[in-house]
């Protein structure tokens, strides 16, 4: 293996070579079926991954093979980190965001898909956010992408939401997002609901982690942005409520009808659940829960839920809507401090 790599990486490093196609061609199918053998793992190293994107640029061929080799590579949770401080993660999310940004290219998928494996590692996304000057306009570009209806006309960009949704794991991206006057959580929001699972998911996780500072949850409630509908609405089923409850609800919750369906994915309406726990940290949020009658949503949602992990999360929120101030005896429940054998206890508690 050690041999065949040093063979390689000697015939990649000077580039492509007219009337050589045929020849690159077999070996970067020789390189992508390494990518799923633990041996070739150690040879991947950043130069010679360097020496595989100057190909890039050649033909379309080359490049739809060059993206599967790095789609794989980056699919490997202690490779993606180990590449993480690398100058080739920014060449290839330029690369990426190259194919992204262009209506017409035919690769926007896979360069999506490339990135979505990228950003799964927090040290990538910080290297990447370091890197991209002004970062709020390389954002506006994703969040433009995938918001245009048909942008691209051969590609879906799905694999966007999960980009959008790794890189909102840091701070600096989530201020952006939530600054009023980008407009950019506004945008993304009404994904929540899309036929795409992958879009909701991945938009879903967005406000999952905008959610997680609580300055900016007044903002995510208000009319604004009017997150409560569009977190309660996919928890809803077909049930019926009388008109005093209904009134209670938001205007999107009131008078569902008897085909209305909850999200079929576990995963994602744990997220929600989530989501809503954090809008409970403080008192406005609870309040403004309880004034619009989320708990009737959630229990109606306990009943039906058969997920253990979704289970726990709708009880988390429904033991915090059900206490009485008095009873809770704090405005803001995240300044309260959390012995560390306690939060060990808790932990394991979630994952049993």
């Amino acid at each position: 293996m050690e041999h065949t790599f040093k063979e390689i990486g000697s015939l990649l490093k000077d580039g492509p070579i007219n009337g050589k196609e045929s020849l690159f061609l077999e070996i970067f199918d020789i390189i992508l079926s390494c990518t799923s053998q633990e041996e070739a793992k150690e040879h991947f190293s950043s130069e010679f991954l360097s020496s595989i994107l100057k190909f890039s640029d050649w033909n379309l061929e080359y490049k739809s093979i060059i993206y599967k080799i790095f789609i794989n590579i980056f699919s490997e949770e202690d490779l993606n980190d180990h590449l993480s401080e690398s100058k080739v993660i920014i060449d290839l999310f330029d690369l990426s965001l190259s194919d992204i940004t262009n209506k017409n290219s035919i690769h926007a998928d896979s360069a999506s898909m490339l990135l979505s494996n990228i950003t799964r590692c927090h040290n990538s996304c910080k290297r990447i956010s370091d890197c991209e000057c002004p970062l709020s306009q390389t954002l506006h570009k994703l969040v433009a992408a995938f918001t245009i209806v048909g942008y691209n006309i051969s590609c879906s960009l799905d694999q966007l939401a999960m980009v959008l949704c790794n890189l909102s794991q840091l701070t600096d991206v989530r201020k952006i997002m939530t600054q009023s006057d980008h407009c950019m959580l506004q945008k993304l929001v009404p994904f929540m609901n899309h036929e795409s699972n992958v879009r909701r998911r991945g938009i879903i996780g967005v406000v999952h982690n905008c959610a997680f500072d609580s300055s900016v949850h007044d903002w995510l409630l208000s009319i604004d942005v009017d997150i409560l509908p569009r977190l309660l609405l996919p928890l809803a089923g077909p049930e019926q409520f009388d008109d005093e409850d209904n009134d209670k609800l938001p205007i999107e919750l009131q008078y569902l009808p008897d085909t209305k369906t909850r999200e079929p994915d576990p995963e994602i309406r744990k997220q929600i659940l989530e989501t809503l726990n954090q809008l409970c940290a403080t008192r406005s949020g609870r309040q403004f829960l309880r004034d619009h009658n989320s708990y009737i949503i959630l229990r109606e949602l306990h009943k039906w839920e058969e997920d253990t992990s979704a289970l726990l999360a709708c009880e988390n929120v429904v033991d915090i809507l059900i206490r009485t101030e008095d009873e809770i005896g704090i405005d803001h429940l995240k300044s309260v401090e959390i012995p560390s054998d306690l939060q060990e206890k808790f932990k394991n508690l979630s994952s049993d």
